[in-house]
């Protein structure tokens, strides 16, 4: 089984954009802005923002949260 992530997307005004699991090779993407992003297994997912790419959000099993204004 491939690696999956919880994951959270509350976009402007607290509207919750998505919830649910990610797996491996899936991709979900945003335009609203500010975002504020929940990981449940922050090594599981990458982050791409713009033209940078992260290789990982953080580490097997951690639960990561950020905010995304731009």
């Amino acid at each position: 089984m491939g690696r999956v992530s919880w994951v959270q997307v509350v976009g402007p005004h607290g509207r919750v954009l998505f919830i649910g699991m990610l797996r491996h090779g899936k991709t979900i993407s945003f335009t609203a802005r500010p975002l504020e992003i929940t990981l449940g297994n922050a090594g599981a997912v990458r982050v791409v923002h713009g033209p940078a790419v992260y290789a990982h959000a953080g580490h097997n099993g951690q639960v990561k949260r950020f905010h995304v204004t731009s």
